[in-house]
């Protein structure tokens, strides 16, 4: 029997797929399909049977369905979800050419599925495979003669148009939009139809949207004219009546379209705007009865039946048409273009809106809004549900457009709205006296107008522009006319009566009114007086006591998370024993939907009952919570809400001190036990075989047990160490187990987190007794199990992404147990390290840093994980750079390729390339530190001959100079680069930190992008006609301390900076460290630029030379770096000769080579002077004081200097301001001081001074600096309140002062300012500086390495006698390579300078011990820091302190710029 032709077979296949019904059916079909379509010719079948009028009209749209199906997965090869095979160029064009027919036919659903397979191979073919394709179907549009074509063919347009690339827009337009036009003006159009054309035109005005930048402008300038007929059709169909509910989808759609024509084309078609607005406002009045009838009261049809659009398209209902008004409103509210039009309508567009706010249904219920407010209060999962998802409706856009208007027109707006909800509430109270059952609809829809527009309120209230009072009866409307049964029943409550009254709230839609008022309440709380807050708090609390409907809680459970956080202590108090017992029987009831809210209330309740004073949570009610909340948190620890909502609420538990212990007894063995189980099931899974089923093990998934770690990791507070003591003799054991067993990285890192917190607050007697308790059979030591799953975690087979954790923990552990790590380590863990280990294998630190050293030399590391492990590296080097280089060069370690290298070779050069990588301020400055250390260990042997990677290189004959662009570095066959000795490379790298300090503090502003007429590279063409941006506002705290602080004005308002965002910056830029140690580490306070400058000033005086030799080596941006904070400046073409020409150092001989002798160093004075010859720069001027100027003040008031008037030299722009004021008080002391700015206001004391002033100017083109001074001399400061007392002493009246001094600006700190404290231009009080005479460089102990500086011994000399110095602790066998500073001064103390005594002498340094030292009895916070002698004084935020920080550091440069020119006789002369 022959086989019947391939037609016959794909139909017998498409109708055996339309009969099947079980999935054994649907998949016989579909591998007959399958079979069918791997053969040839599969398309043009499917496309005859598509247009085989004889067949079903159900088997031609399934074979015209499939069609396209096939088209999407075959027709292109290589493309996104291509199935071979490819169809073959015959098919296709055979397909082409059957395809357009079927537009023609007269079923609707046929013409559709056509048309969706022609957009299909259109999207690949046209118009280079089909160029005929449009030119038939704008001839079908044309002719208008078979209306079943016109229709098609629209239809087709229509899914084409959703899918144009970028070119095939601008084409289609032009070609179609006089057409469409056409056909939507032409006198008897159907509405369907000209829906059809209206939607086609917003989907192609839309692209516009998907251009940028000089081509969407180009494109649109051609557009113009095809789009100016448009808007008057768009005004007509508008206008239309609006109970013809078939011309409904026509209304949509020119909705659709007006919005791109406003949002691109506002401008080339102005003048007919107005005509869009008019008729927009026309369409919103004549909707609000059909709005009232059909979905609030349920009166009428929804119209979905009746408004079906064209060709079978889904209809429209007044829903969907309303929210699409509302989006062409918020397209008219934002531009300022429309702000004038609009003002006009203000009030009426207000009074309007707030009728749209009424609910209504998701669906259409006869009963209308009545049946939803019932269906809400019985059920809370779906009033959740509801509300979430309600953001689409035309509800929610009418709040959109009154926020819209609220922060468009400000407080214009904000009058007209409680005008507007005041009206509508006195409405719906009259329909409510006159029996209306829908009445509380209108009271809700003003009620909520008011919250959505609460936060602009309050914000209005706060700047003095609405008065208080009004709002304030806002609030008291809703606490008598809604809350007013639950008013009462809370006052019960707090007053404890017994039995409470229960609250008697009405009908479904009043109870609905009262969940409103109290979310609506709680967000103008702000501005509520005390009483009214209080009554807030006692009705939320009695509509969660008394178990009221689902629209009542969760209002209340809002309510409660606003109010909680500012409520009286006393008032809250009292209701908390009613109130938690509530929560938790609601937590119980609770469904998915709503358990958050239960979990979120809870929270705020328990962080409020230990707020501002309150006595806190007892530990038998915080135990009654956390049991229940712990077992939601085990049910759902994979919902990424519920999850962290039961973990804050354990939290919150944990803040109140007296609770932790019983919760931390409580949570521990149930978590423990998670984790135990967990790393059973890993263990096993690791090595193959089946989890121990007697511990329940495989149970446990990953989030479950990260959730636990991280759970645990809330217990753990460093207040409590004997709670951290208890949970780490309870989890250490399953904790170091999963570290060993895991090879999940979000689990490994919550594992080491977590143990990182019990190192840091258990008291390290406990830490080694559990490590003892953990494992008692085993030898090696309470640490060798600890030690152990370290190792692991730094194991070269271990993957990257489990390693990355390892570095802070191997810190830690460093300084944890310094005096266990320095024994040798334990037998079986030595033993595994073998003889590559060299010396290192002598101590615990030694086998770590073995084991890092070998994953480093792995390979295979990202630049993270490097930088992570390097925090263990960084601390030792601090504690002995000269040691850690000997242990390094000891190791031989095993490279990918099979050769040898030592640890030296591998760890340094690292070191070098990732320091930049290092995260984290302190990091980051402990990080500067080591490599400073390593400098003063620059003649090391292992060190010398270490070659590093240097800057990249253009090959010989490659042309063209400058940097290397990836281009070139392509042509030259990738990137080379020079080798540089290690100790230039550190040069290198701290230059490289420097300017990384320095362009964050400065933060990093883009270049502004270049604006046409066209407006914003988002593609709207507004651009703002009316006014400038608005004045910043500076009522909140926030902004009253930046204005405090000298905020420009110009900064803030629009396009300006946000003021919080500002602070929160500020503060997340010194952020406190994690452990809790390190917060008085001296270096989270040194600023990099002083950090960095210690330490190479006393390399510059112990070895002049050697900068001359490392010069070559910088890239231009590090030496910029370096020469700013060396205080070095050079005007262009005059850098000094040795920086560009420096031959080959001596100090850096050849590898292998020894180090050459060295000539005797200068001065310290002398080797940085010469940095300062050839010095040339801009003009410094002087306005204030004046020379020979008599100023009198009265008290502590400021003096101004002002050098605002300095200029600097053509292309080049000031960067520092840097003051210098000495001269003689009135009793004969001297006195001197030192400050930055262009106009500072200083406190002086009675006396006559000098003034020098010296300005810093930047070249434009490579950033170099150059300097000038201006002085002014002989101006004398009277203090007429000090003269006034003496004479009244003296029993003798003082003469009146000439003239009155400015009243001092208001101060920020306490107390009257000090001589030598600054004020900025705002009148904030800067941190006292001393004077420059008692200014040294800081005594780092960290550089006791290097030669001890002045008061370095006497800071020593503070340290705790049990611990030692620093100086002894962190010294290194290199202290003999610099020599020391000669003497620059005694330190003068504040107390010895009051005295008129002299600072004790400072004493001789102590030899440096032997490393691995024993660090016994230190404190862990000052392992890695040092002792010095702090001349910051912290005052208020980190914002202040970072200021004050920046003023003493230049103060101190300063002091020494003054003390070496003195050594150079420049004496008053001109300053360079």
């Amino acid at each position: 029997m022959a086989e019947p032709p391939q037609p016959q077979r794909v139909l017998a296949a498409v109708r055996l797929l339309a009969a099947a019904q079980d999935p054994e059916a649907i998949r016989a079909a579909e591998a007959a399909l399958a079979r069918e379509g791997a053969a040839p010719g599969f398309g043009v079948a499917l496309a005859q049977i598509a247009h085989a009028a004889e067949l079903p009209p159900p088997d031609r749209q399934a074979a015209a369905v499939l069609l396209k199906q096939y088209v999407k997965q075959h027709w292109v090869e290589g493309e996104r979800g291509f199935v071979p095979p490819e169809v073959s160029e015959a098919d296709k064009a055979a397909i082409r050419a059957a395809l357009p027919a079927g537009l023609a036919d007269p079923d609707s659903k046929i013409r559709t599925a056509v048309g969706m397979a022609i957009a299909a191979v259109a999207a690949w073919d046209w118009p280079q495979a089909w160029p005929g394709l449009l030119e038939f179907i704008v001839g079908a549009i044309k002719e208008r003669k078979d209306t079943n074509l016109l229709m098609g063919c629209l239809r087709c347009l229509g899914v084409m148009a959703s899918d144009l690339d970028n070119d095939q827009a601008p084409a289609l337009v032009q070609a179609l939009s006089p057409e469409l036009a056409a056909v939507v003006s032409a006198p008897h159009t159907p509405p369907g139809l000209a829906a059809t054309c209206f939607a086609i035109m917003a989907e192609l005005a839309g692209a516009l949207a998907s251009l940028s930048g000089t081509y969407q402008r180009q494109v649109r300038n051609m557009l113009v004219p095809l789009m100016s007929p448009w808007v008057p059709l768009v005004c007509g169909v508008l206008g239309a009546d609006m109970q013809d509910r078939a011309g409904w989808p026509a209304k949509h759609a020119a909705l659709r379209l007006a919005q791109p024509l406003v949002t691109y084309f506002s401008k080339p078609l102005e003048g007919s705007v107005p005509a869009l607005m008019g008729a927009t406002w026309q369409l919103l009045l004549a909707a609000q009865p059909l709005h009232q009838a059909v979905l609030v009261e349920g009166s009428g049809e929804d119209g979905h039946d009746a408004a079906d659009g064209a060709d079978g398209d889904e209809g429209v209902g007044l829903e969907s048409l309303l929210a699409q008004l509302f989006e062409l409103l918020l397209s008219l509210v934002g531009p300022p273009r429309f702000r004038q039009q609009l003002g006009a309508a203000l009030p009426q567009l207000v009074y309007v809106a707030i009728p749209y706010l009424q609910m209504t249904e998701a669906v259409r219920v006869p009963a209308g809004a009545q049946d939803q407010a019932h269906a809400w209060a019985a059920s809370v999962n779906q009033f959740v549900a509801d509300e979430e998802e309600d953001i689409v409706s035309c509800r929610a856009s009418a709040e959109l457009v009154l926020v819209e208007l609220a922060d468009t027109f400000g407080v214009a707006a904000l009058v007209l709205l409680l005008e507007a909800v005041s009206r509508r509430l006195a409405e719906a109270d009259a329909a409510a006296a006159a029996g209306q059952a829908s009445w509380w609809a209108m009271r809700e829809a003003a009620i909520m107008a008011l919250g959505a527009c609460s936060d602009q309120l309050v914000q209005a209230v706060a700047s003095g522009a609405l008065p208080a009072a009004q709002l304030q009866q806002a609030v008291d409307a809703l606490l008598q006319r809604d809350l007013a049964p639950l008013a009462a029943t809370g006052a019960a409550l707090q007053a404890q009566q017994q039995p409470v009254p229960p609250p008697q709230l009405g009908d479904d839609g009043q109870q609905l009114l009262a969940g409103r008022a109290l979310c609506v309440g709680a967000r103008l709380q702000e501005v509520a007086t005390p009483a009214q807050r209080e009554a807030l708090l006692q009705a939320a609390a009695a509509a969660v006591v008394a178990g009221s409907s689902a629209t009542v809680s969760i209002g209340a459970f809002r309510a409660l998370a606003c109010l909680c956080p500012a409520a009286p202590a006393a008032g809250l108090a009292a209701l908390l024993p009613q109130l938690l017992p509530a929560l938790v029987r609601l937590l119980g009831a609770a469904e998915e939907e709503s358990l958050h809210l239960v979990l979120e209330v809870l929270a705020a309740v328990i962080d409020a009952a230990g707020a501002r004073g309150a006595p806190g949570l007892a530990p038998e009610q915080a135990l009654a919570v956390a049991q229940p909340v712990l077992q939601v948190w085990v049910a759902h620890t994979a919902d990424p809400l519920i999850a962290p909502d039961a973990q804050a609420v354990i939290a919150a538990i944990a803040a109140h001190p007296a609770c932790l212990p019983g919760l931390a007894a409580a949570a521990a063995p149930t978590l423990a036990g998670i984790l135990a189980r967990g790393a059973a099931a890993r263990g096993a899974a690791r090595a193959a075989a089946p989890p121990p089923a007697a511990q329940g093990a495989g149970e446990e998934g990953p989030m479950l047990v990260e959730a636990s770690l991280d759970l645990l990791g809330t217990l753990v507070d460093p207040g409590q160490p004997a709670v951290a003591a208890e949970l780490c003799r309870g989890v250490l054991g399953p904790v170091l187990a999963l570290l060993s067993a895991s090879d999940d990285p979000s689990e490994l890192n919550s594992a080491v987190q977590l143990l990182l917190q019990l190192l840091r607050c258990c008291p390290t007697p406990e830490l080694l007794a559990a490590c003892a308790a953990d494992a008692p059979g085993e030898g090696g030591g309470p640490l060798a199990r600890l030690l152990g799953a370290a190792l692991q975690l730094v194991a070269p087979a271990q993957p990257d992404s489990c390693s990355r954790c390892a570095g802070p923990l191997l810190a830690q552990l460093l300084k944890t147990f310094p005096s266990e790590l320095a024994a040798p380590p334990p037998p079986a863990l030595a033993a595994g390290a073998g003889a590559a280990a060299g010396p290192a294998a002598g101590s615990c630190v030694g086998l770590l840093l073995h084991a890092l050293a070998a994953k480093l030399a792995g390979g295979g590391c990202s630049a993270a994980t490097v930088a992570s492990l390097l925090e263990f590296v960084v601390c030792l080097a601090l504690l002995d750079s000269a040691r850690l280089l000997e242990l390094l060069a000891g190791m031989q370690l095993a490279s990918p390729g099979g050769s040898a290298a030592s640890g030296l070779a591998v760890v340094v050069p690292l070191w070098l390339e990732h320091a930049p990588d290092m995260t984290g301020s302190l990091l980051t400055r402990r990080s500067a530190a080591a490599l400073l250390q390593l400098l003063q260990a620059r003649h090391h042997p292992a060190l010398v001959g270490l070659l590093c990677q240097g800057q990249p290189v253009e090959e010989a004959g490659g042309g063209g100079g400058g940097r290397v662009t990836r281009a070139r570095a392509r042509q030259q066959g990738g990137l080379h680069y020079t080798q540089v000795p290690a100790p230039a490379k550190v040069l290198q790298v701290l230059g490289q930190l420097l300017a990384a300090d320095a362009e964050g503090g400065r933060g990093g502003g883009g270049g502004e992008e270049e604006e046409g007429d066209w407006g914003d590279e988002s593609g709207s063409d507004d651009d703002d006609d009316g006014g400038g941006a608005c004045a910043p506002d500076f009522s909140s705290p926030v902004g009253a301390r930046l204005k405090a602080m000298g905020v420009p004005p110009e900064l803030g308002g629009e396009g300006g900076l946000d003021l919080a965002d500002v602070m929160d910056r500020s503060a997340a830029a010194t952020p406190l460290p994690d452990d809790p140690a390190d917060a008085n580490d001296p270096l989270l306070r040194t600023p990099m630029r002083a950090l960095v400058r210690a330490g190479l000033a006393q390399l510059a005086a112990a070895d002049p030379g050697w900068f001359e030799a490392a010069a070559p080596h910088l890239g231009a941006r590090e030496r910029a770096a370096l020469e700013a904070a060396l205080g070095v400046s050079a005007a262009p073409g005059q850098r000094r000769r040795a920086l560009l020409d420096a031959g080959p150092a001596e100090w850096m001989p050849a590898v292998g080579a020894a180090a050459a002798p060295q000539a005797a160093p200068p001065s310290g004075a002398a080797a940085v002077s010469v940095w300062l010859a050839g010095i040339a720069g801009p003009t410094a001027r002087i306005t204030a004081p004046r020379a020979g100027q008599e100023l009198v003040i009265t008290g502590k008031q400021p003096v101004m200097f002002d050098g605002a008037a300095s200029q600097a030299l053509a292309g080049a722009a000031l960067v520092g301001w840097d003051w210098e004021v000495s001269g003689t008080r009135d009793d004969g002391r001297p006195f001197e001081t030192s400050f930055v700015g262009a106009q500072r206001s200083v406190v002086l004391p009675a006396g006559r001074y000098a003034a020098t002033l010296t300005v810093a100017a930047a070249q434009h083109g490579d950033g170099v600096l150059s300097s000038g001074s201006d002085v002014v001399q002989a101006f004398t400061v009277r203090n007429a309140t000090a003269e006034a007392e003496a004479a009244a002493a003296a029993g003798s009246g003082a003469a009146a002062p000439p003239f009155a001094a400015p009243e001092a600006p208001q101060q920020l700190l306490e107390g009257p300012p000090e001589p030598g404290q600054q004020l900025d231009e705002a009148g904030q009080q800067q941190a006292a500086l001393p004077p420059p005479t008692q200014l040294d460089i800081a005594p780092l102990a960290t550089m006791a390495a290097m030669a001890p500086l002045p008061g370095a011994a006497a800071a020593a000399d503070q340290a705790p006698d049990a611990a030692g110095s620093d100086a002894e602790l962190l010294g290194g066998t290199a202290a003999a390579a610099a020599a020391p500073l000669p003497p620059a001064g005694p330190a003068v103390s504040e107390a010895a300078e009051q005295q008129q005594q002299p600072a004790p002498p400072a004493a001789a340094p102590a030899a440096p011990p032997a490393w691995p030292v024993d660090m016994a009895g230190i404190a862990p916070g000052q392992i890695f820091g040092w002792a010095f002698e702090s001349v910051l004084t912290t005052a208020g935020s980190e914002w202040e302190a970072a200021q004050a920080a920046a003023a003493a550091e230049e103060a101190r440069r300063q002091a020494e710029l003054a003390a070496l020119m003195q050594v150079r006789g420049a004496g008053g002369g001109a300053r360079g």
